[in-house]
């Protein structure tokens, strides 16, 4: 209360229309000021939630694609199909996103008329399934890219954003909030 009489009064002396001036951008500033502070915490929480709602997503992804390179081509006495299972399940976990989305665009767009892994001579029941899309290079190429695309904004999503994101602004947090949503039309996509 103070300081606004000052301002009052400093605004009735020789120099008014300065002080007046000042007076209405510090009002406005301080305006600003709070309907931005106002504004930060729920626009940054919507950021948080959303980061965490993309990175959900592409952990799914990541989860449909380790699925995907596990149960390729397995080729097994039937008597092995659990531990082997187990054993491809343990080594696809060790891998990156980025190696097991490669394995996955080869084995699915591998030649349809690869050759079989099973022996020419069965002594046992014998498990073996593939599963295969028939497609043009072009196509291939294109959904190779665009899966690449997607762990490249996984990995800066993950490992990168902190350091260009400024929290405690709102109108970083408003622009970011608007990438995570297209980003997440992306993953959908």
């Amino acid at each position: 209360m103070q300081m606004r009489s000052f301002r009052v009064a400093e605004a009735v002396g020789p120099n008014r229309t300065a002080a007046l001036c000042r007076l209405a951008h510090d009002q406005m500033e301080r305006k600003t000021t709070m309907r931005t502070e106002g504004d930060l915490v729920p626009c940054r929480d919507e950021t948080l939630r959303k980061i965490g709602r993309n990175i959900v997503l592409f952990q799914q992804l990541e989860g449909v694609l380790k699925f995907l390179a596990s149960t390729q081509y397995p080729s097994m006495p039937l008597s092995k199909a659990e531990a082997t299972r187990d054993e491809r399940a343990d080594f696809i976990g060790t891998r990156t996103l980025g190696q097991v989305a490669g394995d996955v665009v080869r084995a699915l767009y591998a030649e349809c008329g690869s050759a079989s892994s099973a022996p020419n001579v069965i002594v046992e029941p014998w498990l073996s399934f593939s599963f295969r899309i028939d497609s043009d290079p072009v196509s291939v190429e294109e959904s190779r890219k665009a899966l690449e695309a997607l762990i490249d904004e996984r990995n800066d999503l993950v490992h990168h954003l902190m350091p260009r994101w400024n929290f405690q602004d709102a109108e970083s947090c408003r622009a970011l909030s608007d990438e995570l949503d297209e980003q997440r039309h992306r993953i959908h996509s």
